[in-house]
């Protein structure tokens, strides 16, 4: 893929051109969550000042991270290619797979770790990091969560830290010392369950919610009824990758949150009042 060949919406052009020290891109499965996070990074990687020259890229796993942010067609990294160096694998046992970014200011070093190698991602998150990416947010140990925001928020200039995920169980860490925090951007397009457990008080962060409806120009109406039909209705999968929402493990807590969700045959349909 190449940059002309992104399907560009109103949501992700607002999230591009956001200068929020820490966003958080939740939501569905197929979204493009990783392909906007990952173009949003580059960019800010790209503009980043002279003096700023090393970020991070942390994934569930080392191979996960590369797979989504280096392989893949729609990665940052293939699309951009002319403007990166070879990917090194370097010493797994330490922080050294990276490649880097050509930025207007000079040449950015980008680390990429697995939340499942402790010491690799530790000897990434100790150093002077620009910026960091953090992948599937629901599914990395609290520890590395909590370091990178503590990472950014310490630095003598201006970090920052994006995230992607799709639902969780509602008691998870990431929710309740992270995202819960921010403040929501698209109101009308998120759940109301999501809605319900929003604290919003860190204004300078920002929570943008990814569903089937608004955030796939790229599929047909075919691909995403497949998408939908993937899990059982009330189950955790389908709320955490269909509808992007949290959800409890225990199929009869289902009922609490079903509030504002509706299904009809094929369409899903988050009602928010």
């Amino acid at each position: 893929m190449t940059f002309d060949q992104v399907i560009w919406t109103e949501k992700m052009r607002a999230i591009f051109a956001d200068d929020a020290p820490v966003i958080h891109l939740c939501g569905a499965m197929g979204t493009s969550k990783t392909l906007v996070g990952g173009l949003t990074f580059f960019d800010r990687v790209m503009n980043a000042p002279a003096n700023v020259n090393q970020f991070a890229i942390i994934g569930v796993s080392s191979v996960l991270a590369k797979r989504n942010f280096v392989d893949k067609a729609d990665s940052l990294y293939n699309i951009h290619r002319g403007l990166c160096s070879e990917y090194s694998d370097g010493n797994k046992d330490a922080a050294g797979s990276h490649f880097c970014i050509y930025g207007k200011y000079g040449k950015k070093i980008v680390y990429i770790a697995g939340a499942d190698n402790k010491a690799s991602y530790q000897n990434i998150l100790s150093l002077d990091l620009g910026g960091i990416l953090l992948d599937e947010l629901s599914a990395l140990h609290p520890d590395v969560i909590r370091e990178a925001y503590g990472r950014v928020q310490r630095l003598a200039y201006p970090g920052w830290l994006i995230t992607t995920t799709n639902g969780g169980n509602p008691t998870q860490e990431f929710y309740t010392e992270l995202v819960n925090h921010a403040t929501v951007m698209f109101r009308d397009t998120v759940p109301k369950i999501e809605l319900d457990e929003m604290v919003e008080d860190r204004p300078s962060e920002h929570y943008y919610h990814f569903n089937l409806q608004d955030d796939c120009p790229h599929k047909t109406p075919e691909q995403t009824a497949r998408l939908v039909n993937s899990y059982p209705v009330g189950s955790f999968y389908h709320y955490s990758k269909i509808l992007g929402c949290r959800g409890y493990a225990e199929g009869a807590l289902y009922a609490k949150l079903l509030g504002g969700v509706q299904l009809v045959g094929y369409c899903l349909l988050c009602i928010i009042s």
